[in-house]
């Protein structure tokens, strides 16, 4: 029925399908093979850390006061820019 009706939409919900199911079979067997690298484990650390930091903030701010946890974001942003900068001139 849904040829009959609209031809065209159809063809590019195959075809769109299709190119999607193309790209996720890509990723997940490049990433079979790239994910005991190196470079794809820090990745890989990097987005754990960032997910469980915000989960972390999330939690801050439901029992912190609103313009408290600003000020304590802002301190933590302003520390990690500084010791950042220290040792990226360091080496």
């Amino acid at each position: 029925m849904a040829v009959g009706n609209n031809p065209d939409n159809f063809l590019q919900g195959v075809v769109k399908g299709t190119f999607n199911c193309g790209i996720v079979f890509g990723t997940n067997f490049a990433l079979k093979y790239l994910r005991n690298t190196d470079r794809v484990q820090k990745l890989i650390e990097a987005l754990q850390n960032e997910s469980n930091w915000n989960v972390l903030a999330a939690k801050l701010l439901q029992v912190m006061d609103t313009e408290f946890y600003n000020e304590f974001m802002q301190t933590l942003v302003e520390d990690g820019i500084e010791n950042a900068s220290e040792i990226i001139w360091a080496e």
